[in-house]
C-alpha cells in the first residue's frame, strides 16, 4: 500500500483512497483508472458509430 500526502491537510493517506479520512478532500490519483476506462469506452463507442455510419450510408 503506497501512501501519499493529502493536498489539503497533508495527512498520509493510501493512494487508492477516494477521499481523505481526516478532511474529506477527494483524491484525484484514485480516479486515474476510471478515467482511462472511460476513454477506452468512449473510443469503442466512436468506432461502433463509425462502423454503423458506413453500413447504413448508401453508396
Amino acid at each position: 500500500m503506497t501512501l501519499i500526502s493529502c493536498k489539503t491537510c497533508n495527512a498520509q493517506i493510501a493512494k487508492e483512497a477516494k477521499a481523505c479520512p481526516q478532511c474529506g478532500a477527494t483524491n484525484g490519483e484514485a480516479y486515474t483508472a476510471v478515467r482511462f476506462a472511460g476513454l477506452i469506452y468512449l473510443a469503442l463507442l466512436a468506432g461502433l458509430f463509425y462502423w454503423l455510419w458506413g453500413v447504413f450510408t448508401p453508396s
